[in-house]
């Protein structure tokens, strides 16, 4: 039998409470997405075998979770996803990257919780900007701005339906950004994104064996670390590898800008770091 999911934890006290989760954390490739979302106060009666169908995004067909990714978003109080590039990910490590977005992923929702409930154990507290802060009053206040209280939930998401729906929500914005990086550049398939979406499944490690990797890899994860031309150019020839290297960036970079441009007029807009 299905664990029973629990709508909120939160008490009488609290207005808005927001679940926090994310997708494509432990992927060898691609971006790590994150949701937040906050559910109605009363979930309608006459939809309640749907609400109810709400739980980890991972123990979901992906047909019921493009289901309910649509009534989410529809029937949600407000919602919001954001995301970390391999390039964040590789500069400030999965897990400060992943925290990172959803800090953006907060500050882009269009009504400011009142508490934070985060899939997982580990978190940094999020200050909201509020103008109006108090700071006699018992809260955590830094330069002025006041902390939204939160708590962390190891297996969130088969316990709280918030948590849940924001589960759901990231993974479907992860696979959509994975199905669209193939539709643009049909070769990255070699690797089996279309059905293992970037995560390390033995056909995708095969594939990295055979072809290297791709400029959508996370250069310090797993195997890719083998593959990395940044981190074994020192046993090369300097001056060759140099040239290699510029070359080397030179494409990619134009490669990144151009996927970047073709992505953002499909509908991904383009997040910019406010840690």
């Amino acid at each position: 039998m299905a664990p029973v999911i629990l709508p909120f934890r939160k008490n009488q006290d609290i207005l808005y409470e927001a679940g926090i989760d994310e997708a494509g954390r432990g992927c060898l490739a691609g971006r790590v997405y994150t949701a937040c979302v906050i559910l109605p106060e009363e979930l309608p009666k006459e939809d309640i075998k749907i609400w109810s169908k709400i739980r980890d995004s991972k123990k979901i067909s992906k047909v019921k979770r493009e289901e309910l990714r649509q009534y989410i978003e529809t029937h949600a109080l407000s919602w919001a996803v954001g995301y970390a590039e391999p390039d964040e990910i590789e500069e400030k490590n999965i897990l400060q990257a992943t925290i990172s977005s959803m800090h953006r992923t907060i500050s882009d929702m269009s009504i400011v919780p009142s508490k934070l409930l985060i899939d997982g154990n580990y978190f940094r507290p999020y200050y909201y900007k509020n103008k109006n802060v108090d700071v006699n009053k018992n809260i955590e206040v830094k330069d002025n701005n006041e902390i939204i209280p939160y708590e962390t939930v190891e297996g969130g998401d088969n316990k709280y339906m918030n948590i849940a729906a924001a589960s759901i929500l990231a993974k479907t914005h992860h696979d959509e950004y994975v199905r669209e990086l193939i539709e643009i550049e049909p070769e990255l398939d070699i690797y089996g994104w279309s059905h293992n979406m970037c995560y390390g499944t033995k056909d995708h490690i095969e594939a990295i064996k055979k072809n290297g990797i791709s400029i959508y890899h996370r250069r310090d994860f797993g195997i890719c670390c083998e593959f990395n031309i940044d981190k074994n150019r020192k046993s090369q020839d300097n001056d060759n590898q140099t040239n290699l290297t510029n070359e080397t960036n030179e494409t990619t970079e134009k490669d990144k800008i151009r996927v970047k441009n073709t992505l953002k007029n499909k509908g991904h807009r383009e997040i910019i770091d406010e840690d």
